[in-house]
């Protein structure tokens, strides 16, 4: 009832499968056991940075039994999130394998070094879905900012659960592995004969960053500085920082937020590093004033709400006419008679009159040359006309 496998042409070496098997039934037998994990502890939660590994169990072995492989592995791009690490084993097998170096190996505990310090390597291979970068971690008191970093662990706990396994395995010594026709790369398994593996399933999470910061990259386990006109909030593991929204600005690095602009005010492109960036918005205007403090003003006045009968398009543009209104002044809007006397104005001419009137009169009530009233409307004179006259 032992399993028992030959390896090769050779009648004397074999290997001898199973748990707890009596040793010695087979002269020159290499025994292998199925290791069985009892605990995992890592130097930390992270997907990235430097990491060490420590698997706790019964029958890893000795020398005699080959080398130890420490590897971990996990689904890559396709990794999501599991609430029951359970789960993870009937997802198929793992697409992406980081081999650990074994620094110590013992029947029953196992230390594996896998990212090396200084290192940039992520156990999850590649990129994962965006939603997973984009998880802010609310915070209160503030907006996040200055966190230590003992702070940051216990926050990245909120974070989803990604799956990562743990896997340890024998290899042969290549001598065996030839005598049985196999390739001698680590990275080969055995084809004729099954080595006992086994996995432990891990959670771990995206390396969160504070308010205001974001990691260099998804490999990388440092953060950097948003830049001027970009903030980032709350504790997230965001690859970059977002540019302030239209009507907000921000001149200093590492922001959490950005500053609006004065009331009525917005901007006119998003990422505004100054408060001059900020103008009227549309609807709404500021008086002109030629004073040399006017610099100073136009930056920091108050923004009026646009009068009636009156088109106003932000910024320093002044008001102008609306379809059947006149202006004397860009400030005072006077309602047309007949209405369709008066066109819209724009930026540049506050006020227009229809074809026939006199551009300069006011409320457009006098006709123009070539032109004659009859009933408050305006007529282009005919040749009949000008006979007449």
């Amino acid at each position: 009832d032992i399993p028992v496998s030959q390896l090769g042409g050779s009648g004397n070496l074999f290997v001898q499968t199973g748990r707890d098997q009596t040793t010695g039934l087979l002269p020159g037998g290499l025994t292998i056991k199925n290791p069985v994990i009892n605990r995992v502890t890592r130097s930390h939660e992270f997907e990235v940075g430097a990491l060490k590994v420590i698997v706790e169990g019964s029958d890893f072995g000795t020398k005699d039994n080959g080398n130890m492989v420490c590897n971990l592995e996990s689904f890559g791009p396709d990794t999501q999130s599991l609430a029951d690490l359970r789960l993870a084993s009937g997802l198929g097998d793992p697409g992406y394998i980081t081999s650990c170096e074994v620094e110590s190996h013992e029947d029953t505990r196992v230390v594996c070094n896998c990212i090396q310090s200084g290192t940039q390597q992520s156990v999850l291979g590649t990129p994962v879905d965006q939603v997973y970068y984009d998880e802010k971690i609310p915070t209160s008191g503030g907006d996040g900012r200055r966190l230590q970093q003992v702070d940051l662990d216990t926050l990245a706990l909120q974070l989803s659960p990604l799956p990562v396994a743990i896997a340890v395995t024998y290899q042969l010594e290549c001598e065996v592995l030839e005598r049985l026709n196999e390739s001698c790369d680590p990275n080969v398994r055995p084809r004729s004969i099954n080595i006992p593996q086994v996995r432990e399933w891990q959670a771990v999470r995206l390396r969160p960053c504070p308010a205001g910061e974001h990691r260099i990259n998804y490999t990388a386990p440092d953060c950097l500085q948003c830049q001027p006109g970009k903030f980032k909030s709350g504790v997230g593991p965001a690859l970059s920082c977002s540019f302030c929204d239209y009507g907000e600005y921000m001149g200093l690095p590492g922001a959490g937020a950005c500053t609006n602009c004065p009331t009525f005010e917005t901007t006119s492109e998003l990422g505004a590093t100054e408060i001059r960036s900020c103008d009227c918005a549309r609807g709404f205007y500021r008086i002109v004033n030629e004073s040399e403090d006017w610099s100073l003003s136009i930056h920091h006045g108050v923004c009026q709400p646009c009068p009636m009968g009156a088109i106003c398009e932000g910024k320093d543009v002044l008001p102008y006419s609306a379809a059947g209104y006149w202006t004397p002044n860009r400030l005072t809007f006077w309602p047309c008679f007949p209405e369709h006397a008066c066109l819209q104005g724009n930026a540049n001419v506050s006020n227009l009159c229809e074809l026939g009137r006199e551009p300069s009169s006011r409320r457009c009530g006098q006709c123009a040359l070539g032109s004659f009233s009859h009933q408050s409307e305006c007529y282009m004179c005919t040749w009949v006309d000008d006979l007449l006259s």
